[in-house]
């Protein structure tokens, strides 16, 4: 098991998705910087994130969905940050955005992110377990249901947070 926190947390995502093992991501909130990483990625991937909550980006969505290796739902109870492949399991606090705090892109600068990796088997089995539930329980994502989503998120980002950036 290894702690994560900074460019070793950030490192270790990347890592993720682009080794060529079959990649389950559980991640409420997703930005749009986040699009080359996956789109970088050949291998399967599924995603579950929480496009209810306005606080995803459904334009990112959107443009991940056109991608043949992709499949993604979406659960509005969900606010975990969990990367799930055969060899490890990553855990920790950093949405695949910085809109999970109402903001995006370069603003996040300066948030302190930390997570978990590990390559413990019952820790990769239970979570294969617990995202095979979540994934049957979740709504699937397609191009036409995005439209729902935009309004949610447009609201959103009129009540970005500006005032509690760190200098």
């Amino acid at each position: 098991m290894r702690f994560l926190e900074g460019n070793s947390y950030s490192q270790e995502i990347e890592r993720l998705f682009l080794n060529n093992s079959r990649l389950d991501v559980a991640v409420a909130f997703f930005g749009i910087d986040v699009f080359p990483l996956i789109n970088e990625s050949s291998k399967p991937i599924r995603i579950i994130c929480n496009l209810e909550s306005g606080a995803c980006n459904p334009y990112l969505i959107k443009k991940v969905l056109k991608l043949a290796n992709i499949e993604v739902k979406t659960n509005r109870r969900l606010h975990a940050k969990t990367l799930i492949q055969d060899e490890c399991v990553v855990l920790g606090s950093a949405n695949i955005s910085a809109n999970g705090m109402s903001l995006e892109g370069k603003e996040i600068e300066g948030w302190i992110e930390t997570g978990v990796c590990t390559d413990s088997s019952e820790v990769i089995r239970d979570s294969k377990e617990w995202f095979k539930n979540l994934w049957e329980s979740s709504t699937v994502v397609t191009v036409n249901s995005l439209d729902n989503f935009i309004d949610n998120w447009r609201l959103k980002q009129g009540q970005r947070v500006r005032s509690c950036l760190l200098p």
